[in-house]
C-alpha cells in the first residue's frame, strides 16, 4: 500500500479565527451533503490557552486532486463543556454519522484535565441543531462508560453501521506510567455496539494491540472485508505512524498487516517529518484519499494523499 503525498489540504494559519490558533487535529470530511464538489471538513483546533474545540470549514474539490478552502464558520461547531463536566478541557476528534429518523450525530472525545495524570478522556455525543447551525450535546455525561473491563478512559471514536448494529471502534486507555518524570499513556483499540447509535454496550476490550499507543481507528468496508487504518507509537522506537489491519468477520477479529504500509514520515523540515497520525480514509470520484496529521498531532494542519493498494 503506497501513499502519494499531495502536501497539506489545510494550513491552520489560513483558518483565521482567534479561537483556532494551532492544530487541525483528527480530521473528518463529511461528503454526505456534497454539492458541486463542496464538503464540510471538521477537526479539533486549539485556542491560545491550548483548549480544543470543534471547527468546521467548507472545502471544494478542484481539478488534479486539489482541494480549496472556501470559507470558515465563525463559531465552534461544539464548544467546551461547563466547568466540572467530562469535556470542560477539550472537545476533539469528531466523527459524524447521519442516522435515519434522527438529526446528524457527532461522536467526539471530551477531556478533563487531571492532577495525577495529564487528562481523563471520555467519548461524548452531540446532535446537529439546524436552528443554530451547530451541534448540541445529547448527553451531559459520556456515552461510553468506564467499567471493570475498561476502567480508565476512551477517546477517538469511529462509528460504522453494518446493517445490524452501529459499531464504535475507539482507543481504550489501559494504563498510565511515570517514566523518568514523564507521564506515559498506553492505549489499545476496543469496540462497543448499539442498535440506535445512542446507547452502547462494550463488546470487545482489546482487538488491536502490540504497541504502546493506538489512536483514531478509521474503518471502511471494501472487497468483502473491513479495513482499518490507525496510528500507533512505541516509546522506545518512534512517535505515531500509520498502521493497518483487516477483518473478514464484521470486525470481531483483526489481522494486523503493518508490512503492507509502504510509506512513512516526510523528510527533515516537512510538516510530517516526525509523525503521521489520526488517519481518515474516504473515496471520492473513484479515488481513495487519506487525510492525516503531521508533527505534534497536527499543529500546522492536515496533510493528504492518494492511497494505492
Amino acid at each position: 500500500m503506497k501513499l502519494d503525498k499531495l502536501g497539506m489540504i489545510l494550513n491552520i494559519e489560513d483558518v483565521g479565527l482567534d479561537w483556532a490558533v494551532t492544530h487541525a487535529e483528527a480530521p473528518f470530511l463529511d461528503l454526505t451533503y456534497d454539492k458541486s464538489g463542496e464538503s464540510n471538513l471538521y477537526f479539533g483546533t486549539r485556542n491560545k490557552n491550548n483548549k480544543s474545540q470543534i471547527c468546521r470549514v467548507r472545502m471544494k474539490f478542484k481539478m488534479l486532486n486539489k482541494w480549496e478552502l472556501l470559507y470558515t464558520y465563525d463559531e465552534p461547531m461544539l464548544r467546551l463543556g461547563d466547568l466540572g463536566y467530562f469535556d470542560d478541557s477539550a472537545v476533539k476528534t469528531p466523527w459524524i454519522v447521519h442516522i435515519p429518523g434522527h438529526r446528524s450525530f457527532m461522536y467526539y472525545t471530551g477531556w478533563m484535565e487531571g492532577k495525577n495524570v495529564l487528562y481523563h478522556p471520555s467519548i461524548g455525543l452531540a446532535s446537529y441543531n439546524p436552528d443554530i447551525k451547530a451541534f448540541v450535546r445529547s448527553s451531559l455525561a459520556p456515552i461510553i462508560h468506564r467499567s471493570s473491563i475498561s476502567p480508565i478512559g476512551h477517546h477517538c471514536p469511529c462509528v460504522i453501521y453494518d446493517g445490524m448494529f452501529y459499531r464504535m471502534f475507539y482507543s481504550s486507555l489501559t494504563a498510565w506510567e511515570n517514566m523518568d518524570g514523564e507521564k506515559r499513556s498506553y492505549y489499545c483499540i476496543g469496540q462497543s455496539r448499539s442498535t440506535d447509535g445512542r446507547i452502547w454496550d462494550m463488546f470487545q476490550y482489546s482487538i488491536i494491540h502490540g504497541a504502546d499507543n493506538f489512536a483514531r481507528p478509521c474503518i471502511i468496508y471494501e472487497d468483502g472485508k473491513y479495513k482499518m487504518w490507525y496510528s500507533y507509537s512505541k516509546y522506545d522506537e518512534h512517535r505515531y505512524r500509520i498502521g493497518y489491519a483487516e477483518s473478514v468477520d464484521r470486525g470481531i477479529t483483526w489481522e494486523t498487516q503493518h508490512d503492507k504500509i509502504e510509506f512513512d514520515v516526510g523528510p527533515s523540515g516537512s510538516f510530517d517529518s516526525d509523525m503521521m497520525a489520526y488517519p481518515y480514509i474516504f473515496n471520492y470520484q473513484g479515488i481513495k484519499y487519506m487525510l492525516y496529521n503531521g508533527n505534534d498531532f497536527g499543529k500546522k494542519g492536515i496533510g493528504y494523499g492518494i492511497i494505492y493498494d
